[in-house]
């Protein structure tokens, strides 16, 4: 999330956090997903 809403350095956040840099963008992916499929269903209940 802090690479998403603070819009941090990848690198930093991973250095940060003891994580590779593509296991970051993996978890920005995945979280990513996540909301577009919440936000799916909030705005369009009979779609999931």
């Amino acid at each position: 999330m802090r690479v998403v809403v603070d819009r941090q350095d990848p690198s930093a956040v991973a250095a940060d956090l003891g994580l590779s840099i593509n296991a970051v963008y993996l978890i920005k992916s995945r979280v990513l997903r996540r909301l577009r499929d919440e936000f799916r269903e909030l705005l369009d209940p009979g779609s999931g």
